[in-house]
């Protein structure tokens, strides 16, 4: 998986809020996101697995920001 979809109810199609660029490493892509978050002022935090990374994606952006990890899997502090 490489986005998530936000759906509203009854809707026939979900909506790309993170990510649908593709598989990849760049701000705008996502690589198996695994647990999402809701934050204040709507942001949308996602753990994705395979970057190690978590990132925050404000609404109607076109790109993520990281905000923890993105350095490879460990156990240092700039690591997931």
């Amino acid at each position: 998986a490489d986005r998530v979809s936000r759906w509203a109810p009854g809707a026939e199609a979900g909506e790309v809020v993170a990510g649908g660029q593709g598989r990849g490493v760049g701000l705008h892509q996502l690589d198996t996101p695994i647990a999402l978050a809701l934050a204040a002022g709507g942001a949308l935090l996602v753990a994705e697995a395979g970057n190690n990374r978590v990132m925050r994606w404000t609404p109607g952006a076109a790109q993520g920001e990281v905000v923890a990890g993105g350095h490879s899997a460990g156990d240092e502090l700039w690591q997931l």
